[in-house]
């Protein structure tokens, strides 16, 4: 199936990407010639993902996640209907298809992020333990490594575990402390259970304990980083490639977030 070019600047967009057209020159080297479909799952999780974590009603959010995993059933039982209209939809039909005219090598990988996602809309008000909240990012973040090295490295690639594991407990770790106010306002507690008690969190309220919570926290996570990113810097060009594309984005995005641009008030003293 041919899909014009339009439709995959859009999916671009919907990944939070910008310069397309550096992109066409860039990405094909890196995720060799199948890059826009790479581009296209990540463009249905994302647009998904914004779809659940926005709705306030934990309910209606999982009825549309089952709707979803319904119409995946369908596309790899060999539904060859209409795409439909609408993102994610319309990224779901056209990804999935793809993936399944070659053999579905993509389609477990994604079945456990949805399962992820799934896990967070239905932990919204609860408080876990350091070691399930680990465990939960690391599944999540290993799958979307394996997901990209299907493209950057090949089918049934596994980079190092100090890529994937501390590479997933980094890049997630990161989202949660730029997200910590947006994510306790949605019922989603990701300070674990030892923490909330040590700092004496009120977890419904993003307040000064939890804004301590993350300056500490915040150096175990730029540890993450240096380990998983010095993990790339001892491989070949596409692994040192994939560090740059994937988790020095995130921390410099990281020091964005809770230092300010530089030269603002908010922004940290040098050294």
């Amino acid at each position: 199936m041919t899909l014009d070019e339009p439709f995959f600047r859009r999916a671009f967009q919907a990944c939070g990407e910008k310069h397309y057209g550096l992109a066409r020159l860039f990405y094909p080297r890196l995720l060799g010639r199948d890059w826009h479909y790479c581009l296209l799952g990540f463009a249905y999780l994302k647009c998904l993902d914004d779809l659940v974590d926005e709705d306030a009603d934990p309910d209606r959010a999982l009825a549309a996640m089952k709707q979803q995993r319904q119409l995946i059933e369908r596309i790899y039982a060999g539904w060859d209907g209409e795409p439909l209209p609408p993102a994610p939809e319309s990224y779901a039909v056209h990804f999935f298809r793809w993936d399944r005219e070659r053999g579905a090598p993509l389609r477990a990988g994604m079945e456990v992020v949805l399962d992820r996602m799934a896990f967070d809309l239905g932990r919204r008000g609860m408080a876990f333990p350091r070691h399930e909240l680990d465990a939960h990012l690391v599944a999540m973040g290993s799958a979307l490594v394996d997901y990209l090295s299907h493209f950057t490295h090949g089918p049934g690639t596994r980079l190092p575990d100090a890529v994937r594991e501390t590479g997933s407990l980094a890049y997630l770790h990161a989202d949660n402390l730029i997200d910590l106010e947006h994510d306790l306002a949605q019922g989603v507690i990701n300070i674990p259970l030892e923490d909330l008690d040590a700092y004496s969190i009120d977890p419904l309220v993003a307040g000064d304990a939890a804004v301590l919570w993350r300056i500490d926290r915040r150096p175990r996570v730029e540890a993450w980083f240096e380990e998983s990113i010095g993990a790339t810097r001892g491989g070949g060009l596409s692994l040192r490639v994939f560090g740059r594309l994937l988790l020095e984005r995130k921390r410099r995005e990281l020091g964005r977030a809770l230092d300010g641009p530089p030269g603002s008030p908010s922004a940290a003293p040098p050294g």
